[in-house]
């Protein structure tokens, strides 16, 4: 590998000014570079409004990147059951299910519903409704109204993305559906287990084609539709199947033979026959879409899968993946040795284990896309929730999707080759985004801090996992990373005074702030952890009665000392995205809300 030419390429696309952002060359070696912003959290589109998404996809169209891609929940099992999302919307048999993208008043992904005047040291002030969410969910009136102003929404984003010539993807996990539709769907088209449709089952065909035909109808210029298989594994009985389904079954199951797992033969056989029926309805009633089919990227969901679909489906569907392990690890090998076939990976910008943390994985993005360039991957699509806080990764994938990091033959970039390019990236990102002077101290810190992921859950690093309710365990550090990142904040603090440019210094308060965050939300954990215990025991029945007034004393005195006001003041005064206000209202949601409800069970109990 050619390091100066490396070099060269990173310095030489900069731009500095305006957006003080990476300039992306006009050459690619990939057909499909974008991004797919996940729609689920208040962090993340959810709460995007139309001006936020054009920002989106002006930037996207600077950076040469072509390519958005949008998921919809429809339902699921576990916590996904009630989630629907109004971006498709279905009748059967005149049921229309509830449906609605979430705002700060919803209770889905371990948010406490809370109103806006509700939230704490003064950080309601910066939200303009009583609840914060997109428009067309705060706005709408009903149910078919939710749906209404969603499908509006996204056509209005498919308009924009076409003219600055970006594709637009949307798609379903295939044979998942909401609740209603399970009280009126024929009993026999599922299988046994209670949310396992059978997929040849004429109701369920029916159904299959109902969601193609919604998207067909609601977005006329979508370019492809993306079938994804759920994220949970099918589980599998062994008792025999319906007569329809079981004969499939026994035609199928040997292309899935090199398995040696039954669960994932089934779930091999069982996708077959899902995307074979969505590739013959949507060929009938739209042949210039395009069809594409994803999955998660764990060991036991889609990659054991592809062999045995790639050899029996047609050429023209494309195959994704996402990266496993929330994007730590490359895509698998077999993504660069499906011949005759468009194949996208997807790189995870960051990872929704980590929400209300920094996430630099500039290394990982450069290693991920060189290998998928060597692989002669077609595509890559990054999954990302928020924007500011990984800036540098989005504009990471914009700079290596063209200029691309070279290595020579199919394998992982060295520590070596990583800290070369990794450190380039951030001179020169942080020359344009703090100014010369700061970029000199704060450049390698976050080189270190990316190439060695000392942020990161798998070395022993933060975690704050959106999908869950908050428990005090989320921003714990090891006293090795609370120093590192201590001294990263005072660092960052030294070289405010002497940033000049107005941009570059609102740049590095946003980074003293997040710092500043981080650390007072540990302290809360910590603080908090006292009474969460205490609680727990009392209601198992493991703590005397005689113990509880000390007890309780303890905790409440830890409770009283939690750094509430640094942490609530810290992630306000950094507010410039509806991310971060996402990120802002989901910690009133979820941390105050068990501190409040906290207090509330002392009340209730026996007083010290």
């Amino acid at each position: 590998m050619n390091r100066f030419k490396i070099l060269g390429m990173l310095l030489a696309g900069w731009i500095i000014g305006g957006a003080g952002l990476p300039a992306a060359a006009a050459e690619s070696p990939f057909a499909i570079r974008g991004t797919l912003p996940w729609h689920n959290f208040l962090s993340g589109p959810t709460a995007w409004n139309f001006e936020d998404y054009q920002t989106y996809l002006d930037w996207m169209a600077k950076r040469k990147l072509n390519f958005i891609g949008f998921h919809c929940y429809t339902g699921g099992s576990e916590r996904y059951v009630n989630y629907v999302e109004p971006w498709i919307e279905v009748r059967y048999r005149r049921v229309l299910p509830l449906a609605q993208l979430d705002t700060s008043l919803t209770a889905r992904w371990g948010y406490w519903p809370m109103s806006t005047r509700e939230f704490v040291f003064r950080s309601g002030r910066l939200f303009k409704r009583e609840a914060f969410g997109a428009e067309c969910a705060v706005r709408a009136r009903d149910n078919e109204d939710h749906y209404r102003r969603a499908r509006e929404l996204m056509r209005n984003v498919i308009d924009y993305a076409h003219q600055k010539d970006i594709q637009v993807c949307l798609g379903f996990e295939f044979g998942v559906y909401p609740p209603e539709f399970y009280s009126v769907i024929p009993p026999e088209a599922m299988l046994y287990a209670t949310y396992l449709p059978d997929p040849t089952h004429p109701a369920n065909i029916e159904l299959l084609g109902k969601y193609i035909e919604a998207i067909l109808t609601a977005y006329p210029r979508i370019d492809y539709i993306w079938f994804w298989l759920q994220e949970m594994q099918n589980p599998l009985e062994t008792r025999g199947f319906p007569p329809r389904f079981q004969k499939y079954y026994d035609t199928h199951k040997d292309r899935f033979s090199y398995l040696t797992d039954e669960r994932q033969v089934f779930n091999g056989v069982w996708s077959l026959a899902y995307v074979q029926k969505a590739y013959e309805l949507l060929r009938r009633k739209a042949p210039h879409v395009r069809m594409a089919i994803s999955g998660w990227g764990g060991g036991n969901q889609l990659p054991p899968l592809l062999k045995g679909l790639h050899e029996a489906l047609p050429s023209d569907i494309i195959f994704s993946c996402l990266n496993p392990s929330q994007g730590w690890d490359p895509q698998v090998e077999f993504m660069g040795k499906m011949e005759n076939r468009e194949v996208w990976v997807i790189p995870w910008l960051e990872g929704d284990i980590r929400l209300w943390h920094p996430q630099p994985r500039v290394s990982v993005l450069a290693e991920h896309i060189a290998l998928a360039r060597r692989q002669g991957i077609e595509g890559v699509i990054g999954i990302h929730w928020r924007t500011e806080d990984i800036q540098a990764n989005l504009d990471a994938l914009g700079l290596f999707t063209t200029s691309v990091p070279e290595i020579d033959g199919v394998r992982l970039l060295s520590r070596e080759e990583k800290i070369d390019i990794t450190s380039a990236f951030y001179a020169a990102w942080c020359e344009a985004k703090y100014g010369p002077a700061a970029a000199g101290k704060i450049a390698p810190i976050l080189t270190r801090f990316d190439v060695d992921q000392v942020l990161a859950p798998r070395r022993g690093g933060v975690e704050s996992p959106e999908y869950f309710p908050y428990h005090p365990s989320w921003g714990r550090m090891t006293p090795e990373i609370r120093e590192d990142v201590t001294r990263f904040q005072k660092t960052v603090e030294s070289v405010l005074p002497k940033a000049e440019d107005k941009t570059q210094r609102s740049n590095l308060e946003y980074l003293n702030e997040t710092l500043r965050g981080i650390l007072a939300l540990e302290q809360v954990g910590i603080h908090l952890e006292p009474a969460c215990q205490l609680k727990e025991a009392w209601l198992a029945g493991i703590i005397p009665e005689a113990e509880w007034a000390p007890s309780s004393q303890k905790a409440l005195d830890a409770w009283n000392q939690a750094p509430f006001a640094d942490l609530f003041e810290a992630f306000s005064r950094r507010v410039r995205t509806r991310g971060d206000l996402g990120v802002l209202s989901s910690m009133n949601q979820k941390l105050w809300g068990l501190a409040q409800e906290l207090r509330a069970f002392w009340e209730a109990n026996p007083k010290p």
